[in-house]
């Protein structure tokens, strides 16, 4: 009865397979809309907003660590973020780690009065995760210690309450808290603008949902604290390969940590501006991601009185990518049948008007009809490329106050920016040695961002005096 309303003609082939193709995307879209019941309750859920912590009582005391291999072109900006924080200066230490003494890094650290770790033990350990598990060790064997330790990388800049408000979070009993990334130079090119847009939606759609519904998050590089009780539990940073965020995420589910997303405690990060420098870090995130895999050192659970939290967090986190992927899949080959399709009817009967196909009361010839049938199915697979952006648009506002100029931008080209991802993979695939070697991945130091300049304008000499007078 379907095929009666849709078409009528005499060209029985084709219309017979435009049918199944449009019985095939219908039930594709159908079941994503099955299995992606999560994506939907968790855009939901980002609209909703966040409440303020109260103030922790307690002053826990950090070591903030920060891998900085040849990263002195953008420490500066870091370093002075930390100067800025308005956390008591005595319950928290910033140690920068670096690989040679010969690093310019070492003279801005020893300027701002901070600490500067260098490594010894670097054969085949170049990766950040790496230079975290040293350094740590170094800190034991000095007998220092810490309720937590925080990550931050070379380029982020932290607003001046960021310290204060992780803190916040571990008064609550959490064993890991996050803030909200945001971008220094979203603005820059459209690289940077569609990958600040990927990003905030991690942040403001799954972090956020994942900390409600399960107390977990999806960790993004840096801008975490982690319980120092987690890390002797686990034997040490074991968090080492190209995604060591990845690994800590997957950890975190498995082991059932305690983890918290605070949209209100804000860092700043550097975005690629150059589809080359994006590409690079594409290959480390895919396949860091995929050697991630769901990696337990032992059989320790943590908070096992919330068991079916537990249990349900370990489904989400197991099937997180399946609706995604099943839903590009099955529109890409829709689009790569269509186009077929229409090549075919265009070599059998080119464009004459003698012979027709009649869809919804709409007549031409067949090759017309598939055409424009192809063209529907490009619109599918451009389609979700267009919500999420759209989505974030309305959730950010307040952070994301670019020019409609640059929203349009985005919207257009954020399917084309996502396809590195699956490029990504088959670079890594074809040539294994780039999905094995830590690259480092250029940071200019350039900030476009008028919050992030404004957390940095404050900085003055008298706290760094003050820094070093404090070291003595």
């Amino acid at each position: 009865m379907l095929h009666h309303f849709l078409f009528s003609t005499s060209v029985t082939p084709y219309y017979q397979t435009l049918l199944v193709l449009f019985i095939f995307i219908m039930s594709s879209i159908g079941l994503f809309i099955i299995t992606g019941l999560p994506l939907f309750i968790y855009i939901k859920n980002s609209y909703k907003r966040t409440k303020v912590l109260p103030h922790g009582e307690t002053k826990y005391k950090y070591a903030v660590l920060i891998p900085a291999r040849n990263e002195s072109d953008v420490i500066n900006n870091s370093l002075n973020s930390m100067l800025n924080q308005d956390y008591d200066k005595n319950y928290f230490d910033v140690y920068v780690i670096v690989e040679s003494e010969e690093d310019p890094t070492c003279q801005i650290v020893r300027e701002k009065g901070f600490n500067y770790y260098v490594r010894k033990d670097l054969e085949n350990k170049h990766t950040k995760g790496w230079a975290l598990d040293e350094c740590i060790k170094y800190l034991k064997t000095i007998n220092k210690k810490y309720d937590a330790y925080i990550v931050f990388d070379a380029d982020n800049i932290a607003e001046n309450s960021y310290i204060t408000k992780l803190n916040d979070i571990k008064n609550l009993g959490y064993d890991l808290g996050v803030g909200d990334r945001l971008f220094t130079n979203a603005e820059e090119s459209w690289v940077s603008a569609c990958s600040a847009t990927l990003f905030a939606y991690m942040s403001k759609v799954t972090c956020k949902s994942r900390s409600k519904f399960f107390h977990k998050v999806t960790l993004m590089g840096a801008g975490f604290y982690i319980n120092s009780n987690i890390i002797d539990d686990a034997g040490g940073w074991i968090w080492n390969d190209l995604s060591e965020d990845s690994q800590l995420t997957n950890y975190a589910y498995f082991h059932n940590l305690n983890c918290f997303y605070y949209p209100f405690a804000k860092y700043y990060d550097e975005q690629p501006t150059t589809f080359k420098v994006l590409h690079k870090q594409h290959i480390r995130w895919v396949w860091g991601y995929i050697n991630a895999g769901n990696k337990k050192t032992n059989n320790l659970i943590y908070n096992k009185d919330h068991m079916k939290r537990f249990t349900l967090g370990k489904f989400e986190i197991s099937l997180t990518l399946f609706p995604f992927l099943f839903f590009n899949v099955t529109t890409l080959a829709h689009a790569i049948a269509s186009l077929l399709l229409m090549l075919s009817s265009f070599i059998q009967f080119g464009n004459y008007p003698s012979v027709e196909m009649t869809i919804m009361n709409l007549t031409c010839s067949p090759m017309l009809m598939t055409f424009y049938y192809f063209l529907f199915a490009i619109f599918l697979v451009w389609l979700p490329w267009l919500v999420i952006p759209l989505i974030i648009f309305t959730i950010d506002k307040q952070n994301i106050s670019w020019s409609a100029r640059r929203k349009a931008v985005v919207c257009l080209t954020y399917f084309y920016f996502f396809m590195d991802f699956p490029l990504a993979f088959f670079d890594g695939l074809i040539f294994p040695r780039k999905r094995r070697t830590w690259k480092k991945i250029e940071h200019h130091g350039s900030i476009t961002c008028v919050q992030a300049n404004n957390t940095l304008e404050n900085t003055t000499t008298i706290e760094i005096d003050k820094i070093k007078k404090d070291k003595k």
